[in-house]
């Protein structure tokens, strides 16, 4: 493949079919799965979870020492470790989602001529938790 050549070009025509087939799409959660999925982020266990996963990702190697001489702090680990990995799964699950509608709005934006400025013109409006540059840059100096 030749640097700097965009190959993935589609012609007038692939472009009208594949926005005829996403046309065609079926949801890809049922407001049922929806309402189960708002629920429980809204648990309580969900929470502890997640709380403490969190707590844990900010401890240093000083912690690892204070765990493998505490037994009884082992053992409050421990009872979440399963709760921490569903949530992380439920997490990523979301993730997936969100990935996929966030394709879904694309995909629906771009038959409009000027998506380009409504997009700009949407970024007053956006919900910012953490700059994702920021982010990934912090998570991967970090992960272990």
């Amino acid at each position: 493949m030749a640097k700097g050549k965009d190959t993935a070009k589609l012609t007038d025509r692939q472009a009208r079919d594949l926005l005829r087939k996403v046309t065609k799409v079926k949801p890809l959660i049922s407001r049922e799965e929806m309402t189960n999925i708002e629920r429980v982020f809204h648990t309580e266990a969900f929470g502890v979870s997640r709380r403490l996963a969190l707590c844990l990702a900010i401890q240093d190697g000083q912690w690892f020492k204070q765990l493998s001489a505490d037994r009884e702090m082992a053992v409050t680990v421990a009872a979440q470790f399963d709760a921490i990995k569903s949530a992380r799964e439920v997490l990523r699950y979301v993730a997936d989602l969100l990935d996929a509608a966030h394709l879904r709005a694309a995909t629906a934006l771009s038959k409009h001529a000027d998506a380009l400025q409504i997009l700009r013109s949407s970024t007053d409006h956006a919900v910012v938790c953490l700059p994702s540059a920021e982010r990934d840059q912090d998570a991967k100096a970090r992960h272990v």
